[in-house]
């Protein structure tokens, strides 16, 4: 009868609060507009969570370094 749903976003060091919080406020508004259909047919609550940390595996690869100059 009810519904839950947590998004989780965790980001590297080094951004600043206000960073974090401006991309948690976005990142609610998309969630929001995107389940509005959702949440107007049923109950149903919704967790977004910014974690931060120490990663314990980090590996970049891909094709886009190249294009920013990065190596």
């Amino acid at each position: 009868d009810y519904a839950f749903a947590w998004f989780n976003l965790r980001m590297g060091r080094g951004r600043s609060d206000s960073v974090k919080r401006q991309a948690g406020e976005l990142l609610t508004s998309v969630a929001r507009d995107h389940l509005a259909p959702v949440l107007a047919r049923r109950p149903i609550g919704l967790t977004l969570q910014i974690d931060e940390g120490a990663e314990i595996f980090d590996a970049k690869f891909g094709n886009l370094h190249p294009l920013f100059g990065k190596r």
